[in-house]
């Protein structure tokens, strides 16, 4: 009988420790030296004679009955499993497998994680929470050129479901530039805090636009204008609560927004674009387990909807993607990628005409609509 390592098993050095955890099941056990060495030894499969051997051929002393044992409570524990018939391989599971184990290592690791079970075990959490420092949750540039935004006017009245079924993705922009207010706007509107929650332990909270786990504060938004009516091209950060952009430095020409994004035009040509990031600190101070973050990318998609709909409310083009060089985007961003890391990459601008006649209507027939389901029994 072949025993063959599951092939989702990773293997970490947390805490000082080997330890082999499953990415699909979560199962997760300590694991010594010489088990890493059947582990290994089981990569395509083998029997315990095989492995006996190979360690063996190694200069290893073992026995085969020592070997049988590990492997033994190797499989009760889910680590490996047994040769399946014809060769399959039950750990690939389609499109997990496609993504590899990073992504498999992150859903199911931060899946079915405990939550505080009773009112008294949440108070001693938040009392864990509330006796250490909270970190700042507002970034700022003391020493550089500040450009105060005009305060924003309330948003023309328009029905929220014509502001709905109007959002699309642009990728296409007219040569006109963007009015100063309708990037104070949009940065007010999609990002600002718009009033604060005092909180025991914790202090004033602000509440934003977008839903954000815990108050916490943790999204920083960059800005790179190259086309804005009576502001200076650069890179800005913006501050929220001054209502402010901080100059940092030149601004990011086309031919490196092309590149940063993938070579994607539309991120070359839009007039404004805006670098999210997360804060790692602000978010971990509270939630210390690695659901949290799940909690920052949803806080960042959230953010990105409320961006859109405050956009296309104000006439202006979005646009949202995740294609981006990461480490080359921190850099130009002068953030470690660490403490602070970049997680997405919006922008807009004034919409092109030819925008209208690029989408047409899809005429779906019955036959076409039943071909989009996936019959359940």
């Amino acid at each position: 009988m072949e025993f063959v390592t599951r092939s989702t098993l990773t293997i970490s050095w947390y805490d000082g420790r080997a330890t082999a955890l499953d990415a699909m099941t979560g199962q997760v056990c300590e694991v010594s030296r010489d088990t890493l060495l059947i582990l290994d030894r089981c990569a395509g499969g083998a029997t315990v004679q095989q492995v006996t051997e190979d360690l063996r051929a190694d200069g290893y002393d073992v026995d085969p009955a020592e070997v049988h044992a590990t492997l033994t409570e190797l499989h009760a524990a889910g680590l490996v499993r047994r040769a399946a018939a014809g060769g399959d391989n039950p750990d690939a599971n389609g499109a997990w497998r496609r993504w590899g184990p990073e992504a498999m290592l992150f859903h199911f690791g931060t899946k079915d994680v405990p939550f505080a079970a009773s009112a008294e075990e949440a108070e001693r959490v938040y009392a864990d929470v509330s006796a250490h420092a909270q970190p700042p949750l507002f970034k700022r540039y003391p020493k550089a050129p500040t450009v105060v935004l005009p305060r924003p006017r309330p948003v023309e009245s328009r029905r929220f479901v014509d502001v709905l079924l109007n959002r699309r993705t642009v990728r296409e922009f007219d040569e006109r530039a963007v009015e100063v207010e309708q990037l104070s706007a949009v940065l007010f509107y999609s990002f600002a805090p718009q009033s604060f929650v005092d909180i025991d332990g914790l202090g004033a909270l602000p509440l934003r636009p977008y839903a954000n786990g815990g108050a916490r504060s943790e999204l920083e938004i960059y800005v790179n204008l190259r086309g804005v009516a009576g502001l200076d091209d650069g890179l800005y950060h913006y501050e929220p609560v001054a209502h402010c952009l901080e100059f940092l430095r030149e601004r990011l020409d086309q031919a490196q927004l092309t590149h940063l994004s993938h070579q994607q035009v539309m991120c070359a040509r839009a007039p404004v674009t805006l670098f999210v990031t997360g804060v790692v600190e602000r978010l971990a101070h509270k939630y210390h387990n690695a659901r949290a973050l799940r909690v920052m990318y949803l806080d960042a998609g959230h953010l990105g909807q409320t961006f859109a709909l405050v956009a296309t409310a104000h006439g202006l083009g979005p646009y949202q993607t995740a294609a981006f060089r990461d480490s080359e985007v921190e850099r130009a961003l002068g953030i470690d990628g660490t403490g602070e890391t970049v997680l997405y990459l919006l922008g807009f601008g004034v919409p092109a005409a030819v925008v209208e006649n690029r989408l047409r209507p899809a005429g779906l027939g019955a036959a076409a609509l039943t071909r989009l389901y996936d019959d359940q029994p």
